[in-house]
């Protein structure tokens, strides 16, 4: 009798190729660090959201010709400096002022007022002709602390740094007059 060959994988074949399979994905998993990349994540969004208030405070002002914290032309936050989104709201002014005129959605309020989320903070001087508003966040990702202390540190240019490099932007701490010393504790501000 003649014996047929079976077409089957040897346990010993199908071993080698798990354990090849479990050091490339492990080795993937190592290159991408996805802790790092859910930081990059969420400090994008928190870059967008902050962009999206600044576009929306802009719009506001476009239209009524002065700012969602004014009461027609005076200022109700004189010489605010640092506060965050959602204390400087404390009577939901600001907020509201800007979600009823449409200039931002319900659903970004409710985004800014969750306290889970890293806080967006708005730094703003009304010490000059033309008040700057910046709105700021403390980033967790390599990337965006990087880029946050060699804005502060760079003495060529101050390009995205509120109020020249040694400015509270660059604070250790959310209103401190130092500026930061490790990429730890930079803050990433968008005029």
């Amino acid at each position: 009798m003649k014996k047929v060959a079976q077409k089957a994988f040897t346990m010993i074949e199908l071993l080698v190729v798990i354990a090849v399979i479990g050091v490339m994905a492990t080795a993937v998993l190592s290159a991408i660090n996805p802790l790092e990349q859910i930081n990059k994540g969420n400090d994008t969004g928190l870059r967008s959201d902050a962009e999206q208030l600044l576009s929306g405070v802009d719009r506001y002002y476009a239209s009524l010709g002065y700012f969602p914290w004014q009461n027609g032309t005076t200022d109700t936050f004189l010489n605010l400096v640092w506060q965050n989104v959602v204390n400087l709201d404390t009577s939901r002014a600001f907020l509201n002022n800007l979600e009823a005129t449409q200039e931002v959605k319900h659903g970004f309020v409710l985004r800014l007022q969750d306290t889970k989320r890293t806080p967006l903070y708005v730094l703003y001087d009304n010490t000059s002709a033309s008040p700057t508003m910046y709105a700021c966040f403390l980033p967790k990702s390599n990337s965006f602390l990087t880029e946050a202390y060699n804005r502060c540190k760079n003495t060529n240019t101050t390009a995205g740094t509120p109020f020249g490099a040694s400015s509270q932007a660059c604070a250790g701490t959310v209103g401190a007059s130092t500026t930061c010393n490790t990429s730890k504790d930079c803050y990433v501000c968008l005029p």
